[in-house]
């Protein structure tokens, strides 16, 4: 019957070795009973086995962050209620601070009565770091966006001033040019006339221009 028990133990450690995720145990004391390899390996441990009879305070981790880790242990085992999937800062080994989304529940005996806990968390640091980095830079994209709204009001402000300051020569330069045709036309030969209609025409089509230029811009 030992060596049966001994076997189902190895097997467990064996499972939880190969999950992803970080996974320990604890007593009401919020003493470690167990955890898998990736939990020993943040804690800096080179065995599961080694994390047996710490505290959080035996571990990497500041006083700041094992207080609040035990404070939640006792909230869980005290409430008999799991907490699912809240985030928490973590300073492990290599002195590197990792942001965790953890869950954790209380263990019961036969008798329904609460001998421990049990959690799980997963590293979402690299996630964060994306959402941040998504973060500024649509920050950066909502800037560049107002910089730009700005500048195209500039231009379309440019464009009207210097498309209505080109406007105004060349209306009068087209009105004398009406002008001089109907009043002086019979003073001038069929050259003189030709030059007039040239030049309304070509005010005209550079009023056009100017126009397609305005609403282009």
């Amino acid at each position: 019957m030992g060596t049966e028990l001994l076997e189902k133990e190895k097997l467990l450690q064996l499972v939880l070795n190969h999950i992803p995720s970080f996974v320990f145990w604890k007593d009401t004391q919020c003493i470690y009973l167990g955890c898998n390899e990736n939990f020993a390996k943040s804690a800096g441990l080179d065995s599961p086995h080694e994390i047996i009879g710490k505290s959080d305070y035996d571990l990497p981790w500041s006083k700041e962050q094992s207080d609040f880790f035990r404070k939640i242990d006792k909230a869980v085992m005290e409430s008999g209620e799991a907490q699912i999937n809240f985030e928490e800062p973590q300073t492990i080994s290599d002195g590197s601070t990792r942001w965790l989304r953890t869950s954790k529940v209380p263990l019961f005996n036969s008798q329904k009565e609460v001998i421990g806990i049990l959690g799980t968390y997963e590293d979402i640091t690299e996630r964060n770091l994306m959402e941040l980095e998504l973060i500024s830079g649509n920050k950066q994209l909502h800037e560049l966006n107002s910089k730009l709204e700005i500048i195209n009001a500039d231009l379309e402000q440019f464009a009207y001033a210097t498309s209505h300051d080109l406007q105004e020569p060349i209306r009068m330069i087209e009105g004398f040019a009406s002008l001089i045709e109907r009043k002086y036309s019979v003073n001038l030969d069929d050259t003189g006339k030709q030059y007039i209609k040239y030049m309304i025409e070509e005010t005209q089509s550079m009023s056009t221009l100017i126009g397609q230029i305005l609403s282009y811009s």
